[in-house]
């Protein structure tokens, strides 16, 4: 989860991103390195939207495996917009735009 609104008491939408990944070990005794890691997609994970409430999250990732193979680092770019479908789609002047770094080692 890398984004998630405090609407009201009950209703907390969250957000995650999901990755697909190939690791490898040269030998049984080798460590763990990433051969393929790519990103997948973005997608409402948990929680509620409040009533009357819509959100619209975009994104752009981006991954890179560090030359040892040890790692991916991972760069998330969001902006999240909060509607009111029921009021003619009025949107609310609150965005939500920020960005999200993660190391994912390939041992974990």
């Amino acid at each position: 989860m890398f984004f998630s609104l405090n609407m009201m008491p009950g209703h907390k939408p969250e957000w995650s991103a999901y990755f697909k990944g190939v690791r490898f070990k040269a030998n049984q005794n080798a460590a763990w390195k990433w051969e393929s890691f790519s990103y997948e997609s973005t997608a409402k994970s948990g929680g509620i939207m409040a009533p009357c409430m819509d959100a619209d999250m975009s994104t752009i990732v981006s991954t890179l495996i560090v030359p040892d193979k040890s790692k991916v680092i991972a760069t998330l770019y969001y902006n999240c917009t909060v509607n009111i479908p029921c009021m003619f789609g009025y949107q609310l002047d609150k965005e939500y735009s920020n960005t999200f770094n993660d190391d994912i080692f390939a041992w974990e």
